[in-house]
């Protein structure tokens, strides 16, 4: 379970960072464009929602806007995954 998470999480963030979300975009150095990303996939007992923060070509933040996964367990492996 915990490393079926860990790849749905990995591929929300890619998803985030090519472009399925919205927000300021300009080149940088790094190769990631500057902006505010924002992904939903649908989890275990629904929507898990993430939104990233890239400034200066770098992910800055990795937030979790919102789920309703198992508590101590999903919840847990989403945390860890995005600290």
């Amino acid at each position: 379970m915990k490393k079926t998470l860990k790849r749905f999480m990995a591929l929300l963030l890619v998803l985030a960072l090519v472009g399925c979300g919205s927000g300021s975009k300009k080149d940088s150095s790094a190769g990631l464009k500057d902006g505010n990303y924002k992904a939903s996939k649908d989890g275990q007992n629904g929507p898990i929602e993430i939104e990233l923060i890239v400034k200066n070509g770098e992910i800055e933040k990795a937030e979790l806007v919102s789920e309703s996964e198992t508590p101590g367990l999903g919840n847990v492996a989403i945390e860890k995954i995005l600290n």
